[in-house]
């Protein structure tokens, strides 16, 4: 998990968040536009190589699609899924997005995929519980308080303030920068407060408006793709909802967790424990209405350590989801 927390994100052109480009490591590698490398039996598949590849695929979501928690390219599920579909499938996965800038992920890939595999769910949920109601127009994404505090200056200041090269540039770069601190630990004690004041109420209430915005952009994903195109949706699984006792392994990393992320995680999850399953539920409805079929990873009988985190998923979670999957699949 060590090669995953390094990769600090980054802005991205249309995303806004992404992965570092040109990564590489025996854990994680990721292409010149940031997204993850996976593989089609010994080839290397990338952004950059998949349109010449003879059978397409496409992995859209977020940090489950990426791969958080596998020990290699090559235990994700788009490596995963590749070799019983006969296709090379481009792994898309964008960690910490929500179902908007998945969207924009697969933008232009799209028309030229035989298949389309999301696997999402519970960034739109999380982002909405958190947020501080800065972009209700398109939907909460991560690190809204950031962005919303970017974008009180033009670009040409933020360039000035983080590219120079004379003193006189960087005396005022420092200047700024100790206003930019200031503002930024305004930015996020006014979304710690706003955070702490929601009530359970208003908790379901944002996940009722997170399945709807992953409603619309399911909607204009499927109308993208060309009619022979088989189309899935996964309801990516939620450890605390799975009816399963965890293994060892995963209590221990389970209690880990709890104590790194704190007790703004902890109201989130209590939400997201009690409403989940109504949530997911919501998204099924939502791909009925686009005629996508569905499945709920977390009606899978995982046995065994198959849990990073809550969320994310070891090589063995993979291989079970990905088995799940091909089910749905030509």
């Amino acid at each position: 998990m060590k090669a995953y927390d390094v990769l600090q994100p980054t802005l991205r052109p249309y995303v806004t968040i992404g992965t570092p480009p040109n990564i590489r490591s025996s854990v994680v590698s990721t292409d010149e536009n940031g997204f993850r490398v996976s593989y089609n039996g010994e080839a290397a598949v990338d952004s950059t190589t998949w349109h010449s590849e003879r059978r397409r695929g496409l992995l859209v979501g977020s940090s489950v699609a990426f791969g958080v928690g596998a020990t290699s390219d090559r235990h994700t599920l788009a490596s995963l899924l590749a070799g019983p579909t006969g296709s090379s499938f481009l792994n898309l996965g964008v960690r910490g997005a929500n179902s908007t800038q998945e969207l924009i992920s697969a933008i232009p890939f799209v028309r030229d995929a035989q298949i389309v595999v999301v696997v999402s769910g519970a960034n739109n949920a999380v982002a909405s519980l958190q947020s501080i109601g800065r972009n209700e127009l398109f939907g909460p994404f991560f690190w809204e308080g950031a962005v919303d505090h970017l974008s009180r200056w033009s670009v040409n200041a933020l360039v000035e303030l983080t590219y120079g090269g004379d003193r006189t540039w960087a005396v005022k770069a420092a200047r700024r920068m100790k206003l930019v601190r200031g503002a930024a630990g305004s930015v996020a004690r006014l979304a710690a407060s706003e955070a702490a004041s929601r009530k359970i109420a208003y908790g379901r209430e944002a996940l009722v408006a997170a399945a709807e915005r992953h409603s619309r952009d399911l909607a204009i994903l499927a109308a993208a793709t060309r009619p022979a195109t088989r189309v899935v949706f996964a309801a990516q699984p939620f450890a605390d909802a799975c009816a399963r006792a965890a293994t060892t392994e995963e209590r221990q990393l389970f209690e880990l967790a709890d104590q790194a992320t704190g007790p703004r995680w902890q109201r989130v999850r209590g939400v997201l424990a009690t409403a989940w399953d109504d949530y997911v539920e919501r998204l099924r409805e939502a791909c009925a209405s686009v005629d996508v079929p569905f499945v709920n990873l977390g009606g899978v009988a995982f046995d065994g350590w198959c849990f990073a985190d809550r969320i994310h998923l070891t090589d063995r979670g993979h291989e079970l989801a990905a088995q799940a999957i091909l089910k749905l699949l030509p």
